[in-house]
């Protein structure tokens, strides 16, 4: 107890020491939040309806290529811009909007983006129609909290870490039959029910990074699978020297043990590929796959909002339901 007490005396003495930098990082912070919040409030968003043709033979692949194109704008926020201007990295919100059992597809863009969003779809979708419209959840709004409506919602996120993935349009095959599943179909199906006074808004925000942590965590656990070692950057020295050691480290002990070389380790990784079983295998190519391609940060969430004389919370588990489909591998 003395301990702790003079542990807490000797802190405090101190204040003169680490509150100022407490003070500093805490004020920076704060400043940071309220310049980005102030950016944001700039931002002027435009709401496109995304009107696709039944008949259209694209397969998901299509819409794979607009998100491509969507990441370009990934953009670099400079010191000055963060903490002076408060700039954030851009982002859009693809939605799908069950009203009254009809079905609707909506991208929420920033206007300078409008565009953009616009030639990847064209690109992709000749024959769609994009329109600009009113905000679809604005009624609703303003009559939401009462006593004759109900809201319910959802907001979902990863089971394991990022660098594992989801199911995505290909795992949707049928070989056999040399045709694909529709994963959209569930979520049609059950907006195409809704009876009016009905609504469900499933939304994705999807805003590009660049971050490199996740990927290297990738690496390490397909390594892990596979049993490689992590390589470690060398520094000149140990570029110069980095075997000396190993050298030395086996002829001290050869007489008693038999050396062994990198060399050797390399085949054992090659005989440790070899044996995997089929599912950390999968799971293996399914991690390098995801880590090579072009990554999001994204938010997927939807609401369900209902007269309370019809609301049904068997929407919310048919809902929850169809995103199980994507389960992580």
């Amino acid at each position: 107890m003395d301990i702790f007490y003079t542990i807490i005396s000797t802190f405090l003495s101190l204040w003169w020491l680490w509150l100022p930098v407490f003070l500093a990082v805490l004020f920076i912070e704060l400043w940071t939040k309220y310049l980005q919040t102030k950016a944001i409030k700039k931002i002027k968003w435009l709401l496109l309806e995304i009107k696709i043709p039944r008949d259209i033979e694209k397969t998901p692949r299509a819409m794979e290529q607009v998100f491509s194109g969507l990441h370009g704008i990934l953009t670099s926020v400079k010191f000055l811009d963060k903490y002076w201007k408060g700039k954030v990295q851009g982002w859009f919100s693809f939605e799908i909007a069950g009203i009254d059992g009809g079905v609707y597809f909506f991208i929420r863009t920033p206007e300078n983006f409008r565009n953009l969003v616009e030639a990847q779809i064209q690109a992709q979708y000749p024959n769609a129609e994009i329109l600009e419209v009113l905000d679809y959840a604005a009624p609703l709004a303003k009559k939401i909290p009462s006593k004759t409506y109900d809201i319910n919602g959802v907001e979902f996120i990863l089971e394991k870490a990022d660098y594992y993935p989801i199911r995505t349009f290909l795992s949707f095959e049928e070989r056999q039959k040399e045709r694909r599943l529709d994963p959209m179909a569930s979520f049609l199906e059950i907006l195409s029910k809704l009876r009016p006074n009905e609504n469900i808004f499933i939304q994705y925000l999807i805003k590009p990074t660049g971050e490199k942590d996740w990927i290297n965590e990738g690496i390490e656990a397909v390594n892990k699978l596979i049993g490689k070692k992590t390589e470690v950057k060398k520094n000149w020295l140990e570029n110069i020297f980095g075997g000396f050691d190993e050298f030395i480290a086996n002829l001290l002990g050869a007489i008693t043990i038999y050396p062994e070389w990198n060399g050797a380790k390399k085949e054992e990784t090659k005989t440790a590929i070899q044996t995997l079983s089929p599912g950390d295998k999968l799971v293996a190519e399914a991690i390098e796959n995801k880590i090579s391609k072009l990554a999001f940060r994204v938010c997927i969430r939807f609401a369900y909002i209902a007269g309370r004389d019809i609301f049904n919370k068997a929407n919310m588990a048919a809902v929850s339901g169809a995103f199980k489909q994507f389960n992580t591998l």
